[in-house]
């Protein structure tokens, strides 16, 4: 019998359409989404207390993590002693890229896609087979195993994923985009 060792469990999926337009509406009056030197990556949007974010946090950040975690561990996030999350902006501009990399340090990642309307102008997502060089020496036959997956994100789209999963975002050409990373971190004393 043929057994696929070593999976990496992966979520995509949506959130709601009224919680996001929320977020969308809050990110725009409290942020200078329009300036491409804006650094809003060392923000963490869970340091505003606001009831738009309490909502997104206690309606769908943290049931969809307890769901990925109870489907693929049969755990949930009260399991271990206690959690943080740090969340962040991305994207908001054009020509926005994002390199190699993946998210050390936390438990679970996320991606939550505040605002991705333009289509046909680059920003697909691609992540890679965790496996480090596992495709050497095959030949080009086997390459199904070793593919990226890829997407090109739309508005409401969210993705769940280990935090050791590297992945990279092609550069977008549009005028907007709002994405939402966020890292959950699980700490316990065994």
């Amino acid at each position: 019998m043929i057994q696929n060792l070593w999976p990496t469990p992966f979520l995509k999926t949506n959130f709601p359409e009224e919680i996001r337009n929320n977020l969308l509406s809050h990110f725009l009056t409290k942020y200078d989404m329009f300036n491409s030197s804006s650094d809003l990556s060392n923000i963490n949007i869970f340091d505003d207390e606001s009831d738009i974010i309490c909502e997104f946090t206690n309606k769908v950040v943290l049931p969809l993590y307890d769901a990925f975690l109870k489907e693929s561990l049969g755990k949930e996030i009260s399991s271990w002693k206690s959690h943080n999350l740090k969340g962040w902006l991305t994207g908001s501009g054009k020509n926005y890229a994002s390199n190699f990399h993946n998210h050390k340090g936390a438990a679970l990642s996320s991606i939550f896609y505040i605002l991705c309307e333009e289509i046909d102008v680059g920003g697909e997502i691609y992540f890679t087979d965790p496996r480090q060089n596992s495709n050497r020496g095959y030949d080009n036959q086997f390459s199904k195993w070793f593919d990226h997956l890829s997407f090109t994100p739309k508005s409401g789209d969210a993705v769940i994923f280990p935090s050791f999963l590297y992945h990279f975002v092609e550069t977008y050409r549009g005028n907007i985009r709002i994405a939402m990373p966020v890292d959950l971190f699980l700490y316990t004393n065994e």
